[in-house]
């Protein structure tokens, strides 16, 4: 039986992005960076390795990207997430 590794994107360098809406990833995936998210409103859940973490407003997530993560449920009303990444 095959392994299935999730999706290892290229480096995205040092970026800073900002989105009003959070959307639920089709997939996990993995990169070369620290990443750094920040919620204002509301709450997500994301499967970080295997584990389901929850990511509450007005609190810091910041963990390494090459470990495999994806958002799997948004609650209604989460709003204004930033992710920032870092090259290692």
């Amino acid at each position: 039986m095959a392994l299935s590794l999730p999706h290892h994107e290229a480096p995205y360098g040092f970026r800073c992005c900002r989105s009003e809406t959070v959307t639920i990833m089709s997939h996990s995936h993995r990169h070369q960076e620290i990443e750094i998210n920040f919620l204002e409103h509301g709450s997500v859940t994301s499967l970080v390795n295997g584990a389901l973490v929850v990511q509450h407003a007005g609190h810091l997530a910041i963990f390494c990207a090459t470990i495999p993560h994806q958002i799997v449920s948004v609650e209604e009303g989460a709003a204004g997430f930033t992710w920032i990444t870092l090259p290692l």
